[in-house]
């Protein structure tokens, strides 16, 4: 049971609510941007309003109630819509070839909208108080079963792989934001004078650089497809 404490307008579409976990009494944040209220999509935000992962074991979708078994549809956001048309057993929302999905398909396609409002909104506010950090973020390229693949690919996937690598969210050691398309991998290298402790620095600095480029390049690929 959840209990709303306080809610703060941020922009016409997207508000900061403080809520109340009766069950352990724990105050939680959660950022939602909502779309003719019958849309919303969530993300938790710590105390001092940085942008967290979800759990990975919690449910993505939503229809008002948790699709329990909906935390294999891969999505930094949390989904909630009362329209959504569930599957039989409630673990997810119907996506395959069929005329009942179109409905979902129009919502999530919509939803991909609203990220897009969500993660620009946070990596341009203006507001002191909101640390733009944007590491909850990020999405695997991930495709869930009983999903119709290439609309899966075409309308959802891609645009929020779009969306994260167009928006300035990764920050270097100068403090400047810089896009995911703009950035250039050093090569490292080291010579032969360099000592035991050196060379070993090095090579975990080339492994932190690779597995970086592997996940750049999976969000270069999706965003060109």
């Amino acid at each position: 049971m959840f209990r709303v404490i306080e809610r703060s307008n941020l922009t016409p579409k997207i508000d900061l609510i403080q809520i109340e976990n009766g069950k352990s009494g724990q105050i939680e944040h959660i950022l939602i941007a909502t779309e003719n209220c019958n849309l919303q999509i969530c993300l938790p935000i710590s105390e001092d309003n940085r942008v967290l992962k979800r759990p990975d074991d919690q449910p993505t979708l939503f229809v008002d109630y948790p699709l329990v078994g909906s935390h294999t549809f891969n999505y930094p956001c949390v989904i909630n819509s009362h329209i959504f048309l569930p599957d039989e057993e409630r673990s997810s929302v119907i996506l395959e070839y069929s005329r009942l999905s179109t409905l979902n398909k129009a919502l999530l396609k919509r939803a991909t909208t609203l990220y897009h409002t969500l993660i620009n909104f946070i990596c341009n506010s203006k507001n002191p108080e909101f640390k733009s950090k944007t590491s909850g973020m990020i999405m695997s390229g991930v495709i869930p079963s009983g999903v119709e693949e290439s609309w899966y690919l075409k309308h959802f996937l891609n645009p929020t792989i779009q969306t994260i690598c167009s928006i300035p969210i990764v920050k270097t050691v100068s403090g400047h934001k810089m896009r995911i398309y703009d950035i250039i991998l050093p090569e490292v290298t080291y010579s032969a004078s360099t000592d035991a402790y050196g060379r070993q620095k090095m090579l975990l600095e080339e492994e932190k650089l690779k597995a970086l480029w592997e996940i750049l390049n999976m969000f270069h690929h999706r965003a060109n497809e």
